[in-house]
């Protein structure tokens, strides 16, 4: 009885040009299909960078609106001139040498100048809800500025008012207040809900067309094997177990 064993060929070569150019072959005629998914990827990196982006958009102008409090020395120190020209426009006067300043604009201003005004105890700590003139004309309609006016104060062309005695209003007339405020945060839920949805769709779509793709490019890739085994001449089945082909031509495709 005789017993043949077939050694395998050598399989540690980590990239063959020459096979990988005739595996090209059978990706040209999907190559359409092909660049449709990258462009589906394309948008689909855009939403999953717009998700967090609009989260932060939320929260630094609907959730977290808050102003904070300068209060310069009155000497006209080098440094206060210089915070007064190059941030004046942003600075919201209260009276005398206070200001002040939006959060958002806070988070902008040079690190140094931040930091300065921190340590030399000019930027206050505590945080203030600020309404503009338009916003508060609006909610004198709604009667809420005659339960609360007195715990605002006048600042610009408007009145802020610390977060501290937001607690003393009532939790309906705060949202009457903030109506603003939730209006849009409700657009921007529904934008990141639509693009969730658009998202998904994309997704779905550039998973499924490159699964068919590479289940198709196997199809091709089999068929190919198969039709070149039906071609052979016997003696090749001699010399070559059956096993050996049928995983050439099914699994190791």
């Amino acid at each position: 009885m005789i017993h043949r064993f077939h050694e395998e060929e050598e399989l540690s070569k980590p990239y063959d040009a020459r096979l990988m150019k005739r595996l090209l072959g059978y990706v040209k005629p999907y190559r359409k299909v092909i660049l449709f998914c990258v462009f589906l990827l394309l948008f689909i990196t855009g939403f999953d960078l717009s998700l967090p982006y609009l989260t932060k958009m939320a929260i630094d102008k609907h959730i977290v609106v808050s102003s904070r409090l300068i209060t310069f020395s009155g000497k006209g120190s080098p440094f206060e001139r210089r915070i007064k020209k190059l941030y004046g426009q942003k600075l919201i006067p209260v009276g005398g040498e206070a200001y002040l300043i939006d959060s958002r604009d806070l988070r902008e201003m040079d690190k140094r100048d931040h930091f300065r005004l921190e340590k030399m105890g000019l930027l206050g700590g505590e945080k203030f809800y600020f309404l503009r003139k338009g916003a508060l004309e609006e909610r004198k309609r709604q009667g809420l500025w005659a339960k609360y006016g007195t715990l605002f104060k006048k600042a610009g062309n408007g009145y802020f008012i610390s977060y501290q005695d937001l607690g003393e209003i009532q939790r309906k007339d705060l949202t009457l207040l903030r109506s603003r405020d939730i209006f849009g945060l409700e657009k921007i839920a529904l934008l990141f809900l639509f693009i969730l949805i658009l998202n998904f769709g994309f997704n779905y779509g550039q998973v499924y067309l490159m699964q068919y793709t590479g289940q198709k490019l196997m199809y091709d890739l089999r068929m190919k094997v198969f039709s070149h085994l039906q071609k052979l001449p016997l003696s090749f089945f001699d010399q070559n177990p059956v096993g050996r082909l049928v995983t050439r031509a099914t699994n190791d495709v």
